[in-house]
């Protein structure tokens, strides 16, 4: 009995990661969407200068599509925003968390391997800048 509820804990955690994924994912494409109509770019001109198309900028904003880091890299270009803006990220290590309630993740309040693959992202992104 031991092995299934070990099996039922692992696939628990592993929703529970691919949900905070998910949600990251919203939140970095509501920043995509509000950096690019801060400059009133339209999805598809966004998309031209990606070299995808606006259907593709359409899954990012939604959160539907994970956008990888070269690829936010690129979205931080075109749009004139640091990637740390778009992931989030203020000076201090948090993460902004523009979800209901406003308030601020801390990157303690992640798992080790979460913080681990945040920091090879951000680590990623400052090599890129």
């Amino acid at each position: 009995m031991k092995t299934s509820d070990n099996a039922s804990e692992s696939r628990s955690l592993s929703e529970e990661m691919r949900h905070r994924i998910r949600l990251m994912d919203q939140e970095i494409g509501h920043r995509v969407r509000m950096a690019r109509q801060t400059l009133r770019m339209s999805q598809k001109a966004l998309g031209e200068a990606l070299g995808c198309t606006f259907q593709q900028i359409q899954k990012y904003e939604k959160g539907e599509n994970h956008i990888s880091a070269p690829k936010l890299k690129l979205i931080a270009e075109i749009l004139s925003v640091s990637p740390m803006d778009l992931l989030g990220v203020t000076d201090k290590g948090q993460f902004l968390n523009e979800m209901e309630d406003g308030s601020v993740l801390n990157l303690k309040d992640l798992s080790p391997n979460q913080q681990k693959l945040v920091r090879e992202m951000v680590s990623l992104l400052k090599k890129k800048s």
